[in-house]
């Protein structure tokens, strides 16, 4: 989220809160903020009654508020109690007193040769209410017999560790939850990936990714710098430090390998590769980082292109993990469209012509059908990029935000969407922005969401979003 006054935007999804500050106390990083938001954006997509959402509307709100404070065990707090909001009943003390903690694994990416994985449990934010005695937490992977372990909660923080050598290879999902008696109270699920002699593997990667770091200009390829990437992101799941978002470990582990084997000039990610790919791409003064939606296409056949701009503080991973728990992701391969998620930062992203350029000569991308999507931050950039040359797209979306539109030639045939939520404090700005562009000529509609706030607002929009890229793209 963004305020006009400062720029800053709160981000959903998995999220992207590396650059707060501590204030003198441990902060919720941004894994454990993320796990929350997408099990809220579940909650609320299955919630149709108006006052449920409004009273959680009123949550949210409050979240972005302590997200404004840097306080993000606030923003927790608030995310719970929204959430709390939806499931329409009286939460008792020990639900609450459940609902507060969290549990951070050592690594993310394990060898079972390693024996054990260790945790901590601590509380993602405090309560006046004393804490229970008696709770106990129970960690098991179900798909493996035996393994579980539990630990008593009665002094916080706590710690254990859950024995991982009989688990195999592979991609888990790891269960905790918190009981008294045989009650249980919550119930959690975290990732785990698996992968054998993992040490051996990135030892192996380490000089083939220094020598594609070491590649400069124009000999850099998409394999050279994605190898870079992923090594580096494979090394930080074996440690502590969480990345932002749920990653398949052992599928990119694999796809580093094979980029490693290439013979030199070789290339991997082509009109065969779909399914979702996270990538560097290197163009003419710049690497972007962005993650990629690719639908089987039929031979000799081309597909349209959703480029999504994500707000400010955030990632490439937002549009497909965040905003409606990758809604965005789902309607474009509902509709077998290529998605394009890059990174932005420094209130700029790169270069959207040269990047799409890039990507056709690999995939079977229609450069003459591209639409763009952003919401807050990223609605200024999809308005900056857009009007600098309309003629090369077919539709634009503006959520929850604004952004200068100037007059350009073409810019009268290039139609937009423009869209906010009524509780959303960028209805304002959103709204400035489609007069703006209809005082320009465009062909601009505006679009407002009843009791939707600025967090929420890309869940809302997005299905009436794909439906107006559907009729522009058709065209």
């Amino acid at each position: 989220m963004a305020m006009h006054s400062n720029r800053i935007r709160w981000t959903a999804g998995a999220l992207a809160f590396g650059g707060l500050l501590a204030q003198g106390r441990a902060q919720v990083d941004r894994y454990e903020l993320g796990l929350r938001l997408r099990a809220f954006e579940r909650q609320l997509a299955s919630c149709n009654e108006p006052e449920p959402r409004r009273a959680a509307m009123a949550e949210m709100e409050s979240a972005v508020q302590a997200f404004f404070r840097l306080d993000t065990r606030e923003v927790a707090a608030a995310i719970q109690r929204a959430n709390e909001a939806l499931t329409r009943r009286s939460w008792g003390a020990e639900e609450r007193a459940a609902s507060s903690l969290q549990l951070a694994f050592a690594g993310r990416l394990v060898d079972p040769k390693q024996g054990s994985l260790s945790f901590a449990v601590t509380r993602a934010w405090q309560e006046d209410a004393e804490w229970p005695r008696g709770l106990r937490l129970e960690v098991q992977l179900p798909a493996v017999k035996g393994c579980r372990t539990t630990v008593s909660l009665d002094d916080l923080p706590a710690a254990g560790s859950l024995a991982v050598d009989q688990i195999p290879p592979g991609e888990h999902e790891l269960v905790w939850s918190v009981n008294r008696g045989d009650q249980t109270l919550l119930t959690r699920r975290q990732p785990l990936s698996v992968a054998s002699e993992l040490a051996k593997r990135l030892e192996q990667l380490r000089e083939p990714a220094e020598r594609a770091a070491a590649v400069e200009g124009t000999l850099r390829t998409i394999e050279s710098a994605t190898l870079v990437a992923h090594v580096r992101t494979l090394v930080g799941m074996t440690r502590k430090r969480p990345e932002e978002t749920t990653l398949p470990g052992t599928r990119l582990l694999e796809e580093a390998e094979a980029l490693a084997a290439l013979a030199d000039g070789a290339t991997h990610y082509s009109a065969g590769r779909v399914g979702q790919f996270w990538l560097r791409v290197p163009l003419a003064k710049e690497t972007a980082a962005l993650r990629l939606y690719a639908p089987e296409v039929p031979h000799d056949a081309r597909r349209p292109v959703v480029i999504a701009l994500h707000g400010a503080g955030g990632s490439e991973n937002l549009f497909f993990d965040g905003y409606g728990d990758g809604l965005a992701a789902r309607l474009a391969a509902q509709r077998g469209w290529f998605l394009i998620a890059p990174r932005c930062s420094g209130f700029s992203g790169p270069d959207l012509p040269s990047l799409v350029k890039a990507l056709a000569a690999r995939w079977p991308i229609d450069t003459e059908r591209i639409a763009v999507v952003g919401p807050s931050m990223g609605a200024q950039l999809a308005i900056a990029s857009t009007t600098q040359a309309p003629q090369l797209y077919r539709a634009v979306a503006a959520l929850g935000g604004g952004g200068s539109a100037r007059k350009s030639a073409g810019l009268e045939a290039l139609p937009f969407y423009v869209g906010a939520g009524a509780r959303d404090f960028g209805r304002g700005g959103a709204q400035q922005l489609h007069e703006r562009l209809v005082r320009l000529g465009a062909k601009s509609t505006w679009h407002e969401f009843p009791d939707v706030e600025h967090l929420t607002i890309v869940q809302f929009a997005l299905p009436e979003v794909f439906e107006f890229f559907a009729v522009e793209l058709a065209r």
